[in-house]
């Protein structure tokens, strides 16, 4: 008997995070390094909701990736561990290792969901 597992996820801005802080150790585009290492405005992952770059991740992403985007896949597939770059992978890797039946879960769908706006009361850091 194979279990079936739904898991559903927020999508946060860790990985951006770590991209910035690992400019250096990464083998990025161009594109990429403009976008990750532009210190006129904030970094992207403290932007506010409503930057332009924002709009361009949106746009990215609705066109199924863009070199931005897929930089940022490869430095999390490239990581050691895979995980290093992202707190949410690394919080799914943990939630899929500590369940004592892992080895019978036959399906597994991964569920993200970024929120489009700040919850009340709360706000980004600097």
């Amino acid at each position: 008997m194979s279990l079936k597992l739904a898991v559903l996820s927020t999508v946060g801005t860790s990985i951006l995070g770590n991209i910035e802080r690992n400019l250096d150790k990464l083998a990025l585009s161009q594109r990429s390094r403009e976008v990750f290492g532009n210190r006129a405005k904030p970094p992207p992952s403290r932007l506010p909701i409503d930057d332009e770059l924002q709009s361009l991740f949106e746009e990215w992403s609705a066109r199924g990736g863009g070199e931005v985007l897929e930089d940022a896949v490869k430095a999390l597939s490239g990581g050691d561990p895979p995980a290093g770059f992202s707190a949410e992978l690394n919080s799914l890797i943990a939630f899929i290792n500590s369940l004592p039946a892992r080895h019978v879960i036959g399906e597994l769908r991964l569920q993200f969901y970024q929120p489009t706006r700040e919850p009340p009361g709360s706000a980004r850091g600097p």
